[in-house]
């Protein structure tokens, strides 16, 4: 999903697309990230999508740029009139 050959660590990589996001949020929509608590996020990931980065970028937005709460919306990677797609279940503990 993600291009990984120039990163290290996923820590690296989740870095990086922490700053991309405060990057759009501050010049984009004007939020600062002393105001992130005062907001919701939405998650957005496909069907097939791995399982790690599903928690790590939820962890992200929930505990490191401290969202006041996260939902997960999972969508599907194929038109609605084909067969469904294999869904990845998975439970988010902390």
């Amino acid at each position: 999903m993600f291009n990984e050959t120039e990163y290290t660590t996923r820590q690296e990589l989740l870095g990086d697309i922490q700053l991309i996001i405060e990057d759009a949020l501050r010049e984009q929509m004007e939020i600062n990230p002393n105001e992130y608590s005062s907001y919701s996020a939405l998650l957005v990931i496909p069907d097939l999508f791995e399982k790690t980065y599903i928690y790590e970028m939820h962890r992200m937005l929930f505990t490191d740029m401290g969202f006041s709460k996260v939902a997960i919306l999972q969508v599907p990677n194929r038109p609605p009139s084909s067969s469904p797609a294999c869904r990845i279940p998975f439970r988010l503990r902390y």
